[in-house]
């Protein structure tokens, strides 16, 4: 109908190679957090949740709506 907007706004998260995450809200970068020395290399969004992870098995947990770090585990590597 005129003059209802359903406007929404989705966020965007993302891993660099240096090791940073970065949220962004409407185009603007929001948060940003240093969260894997070495650089991510996986990244999943499950709800307001963020898991990132590295090539020397530290995954971690962040908050999606701040990127403050909610937990760390260290994972053994598996290899074929």
């Amino acid at each position: 109908p005129p003059g209802v907007t359903n406007q929404r706004t989705f966020d965007i998260v993302a891993g660099g190679d240096d090791g940073y995450t970065y949220l962004f809200r409407k185009g603007e970068l929001i948060a940003h957090v240093a969260a894997i020395k070495g650089g991510v290399m996986s990244l999943v969004v499950a709800g307001t949740y963020v898991v990132v992870g590295g090539t020397r098995g530290i995954v971690k947990l962040l908050d999606g709506r701040s990127l403050s770090i909610l937990s760390v585990a260290e994972t053994t590597p598996v290899c074929s």
